[in-house]
């Protein structure tokens, strides 16, 4: 299935790549037999690392597209000030929920130290 030859529209569905063997044969994860010059679909898992180097994708663009690793969002921190064991005494903890100060700060020095970060 994954190395049969599909409308270019199902193969941007299944993540499949028209590469191009530049070099001798090999085979295939699937067990497929790749000839000199043959043009066949494979995902990038299914050619053996040994031999990407013996191929090239067919379309330059379609490559990029698949192989890009995916955008990651950049997580803006977050600093609460959270109660201490002791009353009256608060921490100032980040998203992950690491306790940023030494010692236990009273409400307004936690809720400074807080907004400074905030602000950084």
């Amino acid at each position: 299935m994954a190395n049969q030859a599909l409308p270019k529209e199902q193969e941007q569905k299944t993540g499949l790549i028209r590469w191009i063997n530049v070099s001798g044969s090999f085979t295939l994860r699937g067990g497929r037999k790749i000839e000199r010059q043959e043009e066949f679909l494979a995902s990038l898992d299914d050619v053996p690392a040994a031999f990407r180097d013996t191929v090239r994708p067919a379309n330059e663009a379609e490559f990029t597209k698949a192989t890009a690793p995916p955008s990651i969002e950049p997580v803006l921190p977050v600093y609460k000030v959270m109660p201490d064991k002791l009353p009256g005494r608060f921490n100032v903890v980040d998203s992950r929920g690491k306790i940023l100060n030494d010692k236990s700060l009273d409400a307004e020095a936690a809720k400074a130290m807080a907004e400074r970060l905030m602000a950084d």
